[in-house]
């Protein structure tokens, strides 16, 4: 947790100027989620969606001090956004290994994100 997002992003405005040539697919990928980060250029919806929700995520934490709760026995009486933003988390967890190097560390940058969530 370490990181700052500034940290990352000054990392990746370097990693932008590398040529298309020398770029591995995984790099190109992160680079795309910078760029919607950064709001530097046009990218997929879904990938301006997915820095949304980081960014909403963040915004719960700052609000209530705590991840959003997943596991509930009264799931239904949680607010929607709090519902929905567990099963956003749930879900990136669930797809740690997809998920480009940009993305990962994002998540990291989290205040109390963890990959598991038993051991928050």
């Amino acid at each position: 947790m370490g990181e700052s997002i500034q940290t990352l992003h000054e990392e990746y405005e370097r990693l932008s100027k590398i040529p298309l040539e020398g770029r591995t697919d995984e790099l190109n990928q992160s680079l795309r989620y910078y760029a919607a980060a950064t709001a530097e250029a046009t990218v997929p919806t879904r990938i301006r969606q997915w820095i949304s929700n980081a960014e909403k995520l963040e915004q719960f934490v700052a609000e209530h001090s705590r991840m959003p709760r997943e596991n509930s026995r009264k799931r239904a009486a949680k607010p929607k956004r709090e519902r929905s933003l567990a099963d956003w988390v749930r879900y990136q967890r669930r797809i740690e290994e997809k998920l480009c190097d940009y993305q990962a560390r994002r998540l990291e940058m989290i205040e109390g994100f963890t990959w598991d969530p038993r051991r928050s």
